[in-house]
Parts: C-alpha cells; structure tokens; sequence
C-alpha cells in the first residue's frame, strides 16, 4: 500500500514537471488527472513552436530520472530494498514514457525533434519505417520494392 502511495506520488510529480515547463512557456493548464496506470497534465493548448513542446514533453521523466538519482544516493547512504523499489519505479515510469509513440512523452519528444529538424527531413515517418523494418519480415519486402 506504501509502494502505491509513492508511484501516484511520482506520478504526479512527473505531471508537475510537465505543468510547470509549460506555465514557464505561457501555456494554461486546465487540470491534472491520475489514473492507476498515469496521469495526463492538460494543457489549455500545445504550443506551435517544436522546441517548447518538447521541452514540455521531456520534462515529466526528467523528474523521474531525477528523483531515481536522490533515491540511488539516499540507497547508497542508507541501504534497504525498499530505496532499490523506488529507484527502480523511477527509472520504469521515466524509460516507459520515453517510447517513441503517442500519447507517451517519447511521441511528443520525437514529434518537437522533427518539427525543428529540415523540411526535407521528417523524423516520425522516417522512424516508424525504421521499426516496421526491423520487426516484421513482412516489411522488408514491402519496404525493398
């Protein structure tokens, strides 16, 4: 039950991250809402500029690889399972939501980086087709005609 407390807490924190990068950029945020597998900030909008959104993105698991560092220095000094535990669901929450897929944080990083990259150079597409390859031999043959 402890351990439960403390996920939803890490969960809102890293929606706080994501809420207070985007009031830093002028962007409202309605509310946050917790669900037992997450949480989701909204926003009163995603802003039109690629850098910002993925600054906004980015910012909920840079709390949780935060927090995973205090929780490895404070298993270090004062060693027990239980410090192991939360730097373990750091280091999940923040890796999980890092995938390159929306509505995960990954998705929207990957989405700000190919917003800012060449015109002629789209990510997302170039990605996607990257992982069809590699993971389906069906793709090969569609991708090499």
């Amino acid at each position: 039950m402890i351990l439960l407390a403390f996920v939803f807490g890490f969960v809102l924190l890293h929606e706080l991250g994501h809420s207070v990068v985007a009031l830093h950029h002028g962007v409202p945020v309605k509310q946050i809402t917790l669900y037992p597998l997450g949480g989701i900030a909204s926003l009163g909008y995603m802003p039109r500029e690629p850098m910002k959104e993925m600054q906004i993105a980015i910012a909920g698991p840079l709390v949780n690889f935060v927090l995973a560092a205090l929780f490895s220095l404070v298993y270090f000094l004062v060693p027990g399972g239980f410090f192991a535990t939360l730097v373990g669901v750091n280091l999940v929450l923040g890796l999980f939501n890092l995938l390159p897929g929306f509505p995960l944080d990954g998705g929207r990083i990957l989405k700000g980086l190919s917003g800012a990259a060449p015109p002629t150079l789209p990510a997302s597409p170039s990605v996607g087709q990257v992982l069809a390859w590699n993971n389906c031999p069906k793709a090969h043959r569609t991708w090499l005609r």
